[in-house]
Order: structure tokens, then sequence, then C-alpha cells
């Protein structure tokens, strides 16, 4: 989560804020009225279906148009959803008590106009006809969570539907050498991350905002072959649960700092600048 920023002070949350600063105000954004729907079946997962005899809270979270509907895993498994989803819209909180959760969508949603909401855990779109019918920026990744276009090696497609507010990972699960670009999409505050394993990522990553943004998901990311340069900073981010980490195994000659702000960062070539904040 971003922090507060008052005229006295910073405020990072979670945090104890009591005494943090006299004067200072925090105001909470109002509550949105969400349809909510747990899933109750056996933890690793099963397909979603027509009689939907796993969800309590409804019998139907995706055709509801009754959205936008508040999907909430309790088992940390992996909830499948086959069928087409046509609600108004999906929030997803994939971390549990019982680890972490993941939502794949591989139906045809071209009737689903919403905006799919990521709190934690992993969202996977099995194709882009998963992406829904509305275009634009509809996939939004909170610090914590990774969004995962599935098997694709070029990820310009999910990039491109990822909000410019996220602060959570677009995630490789297979290794990939297409150039990804962040600056053109905005992303100013996402990161590159790996998903269900070791992805390495040859191509050439253009940073938004003079600053690398790498991990934040569960996974080990390597870059080899193309460096990161210029006069751009690097910020390594981790998970709320899980292990993520990023491998750097190439020399690099960006000039800028290098924040740690969760996870692993493996630095595989001697050369890489060590410059880190402060």
């Amino acid at each position: 989560m971003k922090p507060i920023t008052t005229a006295s002070c910073i405020v990072h949350l979670p945090a104890i804020i009591a005494l943090a600063c006299a004067g200072a105000a925090i105001i909470q954004p109002a509550a949105v009225a969400l349809t909510t729907y747990t899933w109750a079946g056996a933890p690793g997962g099963a397909t979603w279906d027509t009689t939907a005899t796993n969800w309590s809270g409804g019998t139907d979270p995706w055709n509801s148009t009754n959205g936008p509907n508040d999907i909430a895993s309790i088992n940390g498994g992996t909830i499948n959803v086959s069928g087409n989803v046509y609600a108004s819209g999906i929030l997803f909180t994939g971390v549990t008590q019982n680890g972490i959760s993941t939502l794949i969508l591989s139906g045809t949603n071209s009737s689903f106009l919403g905006t799919f909401t990521l709190t934690q855990g992993t969202l996977q779109f099995n194709s882009t006809s998963a992406f829904g019918g509305g275009g634009g920026d509809t996939v939004n990744v909170s610090a914590g969570g990774a969004v995962v276009l599935n098997g694709a090696t070029d990820i310009s497609s999910l990039v491109g539907r990822v909000t410019t507010t996220s602060t959570g990972a677009i995630a490789l699960n297979v290794n990939s050498s297409t150039a990804i670009d962040f600056n053109a999409a905005g992303l100013t505050a996402a990161s590159l991350g790996a998903s269900g394993g070791t992805r390495t990522y040859s191509g050439t990553l253009t940073p938004a905002g003079s600053t690398y943004r790498l991990g934040g998901a569960v996974g080990t990311l390597t870059l080899t072959t193309s460096p990161l340069a210029g006069d751009n900073s690097l910020v390594v981010n981790g998970t709320t649960a899980g292990t993520s980490a990023v491998d750097i195994a190439v020399a690099n000659t960006y000039t800028g700092t290098t924040t740690l702000n969760g996870g692993t960062l493996i630095l595989s070539v001697a050369e890489t600048p060590a410059r880190p904040a402060r």
C-alpha cells in the first residue's frame, strides 16, 4: 500500500498509527456494497459449474448481474472458472489463513464489461478472450497480488489491460524474450514478476517513472541478456505470503538506487550496481 502523506509526516500502512502525527487526519474511502461468495470446496481447487454447490452466500457468482461480486477463497486453493463470466465486476481476495489462492478464468467473457479487482493472490487469464469485452484498463492489481496471462511469452496485451493505479505484479509463468514497455502503459507502480516457479526474462524491459520494478509474485524472476540501464533506479517487491525472488544474472549499468521492499534479491553478477537507498 502506498504511504499516506500529510503535511508533517508519512505514515506507512499497515502500521501502528497512534502518536504518529499531531493533527494529522487519515480519510478512508467509502465502502462499496458487494455480494460476497465464499469458496467452500476442498483445498486444491475444483472446476466451477452451473450448480455451484461449492459456493456459500449464493448459487452463481459468475452469472449474477448484481455485481460487483466479492470472490473470497478460504482454503488457499485454486478456483477454476471454465464458464463465461457475466457479472458486472469481480473482486478477488486471494490470500487466506491457508495460503495463497488462485482464480483462473478460461471462458469467453465478451459479455463481461466490468472490472477485475485483485487485492491479493493470483488472477490467471487462460487467454485474451477471458479479459472481458469492455476493453481498456479493466484489471486493477493491488500490492501483494499478481495477474498472469497463462503460457504467454508476449504479455503486452495483459500489460495494456492493467490500470495505471495498480501496485501489484504482472507475472510471467513461462520464459520470455519479448519486449515489455511499462512506460507506454503508464504503469509507474506495478512490477514485473514470475509465477509458479523460476521464469527467465531475456527481453528488453522499459521502465516507467525512471524506476525498474521487479518481483511481487510467488516465483523467481531471472533476468538475463538485456541489462537494466540508464539513469534509472531498481525497486524489488515481495508478497504477503509465499516466496518472491529476483535473480539479476546480467551485468547492469543503471545509475540509480537499489531498494528492496520485500522478497529476495539475488545478484549473480558482481558488476551490478550496489547503491542501496538510504
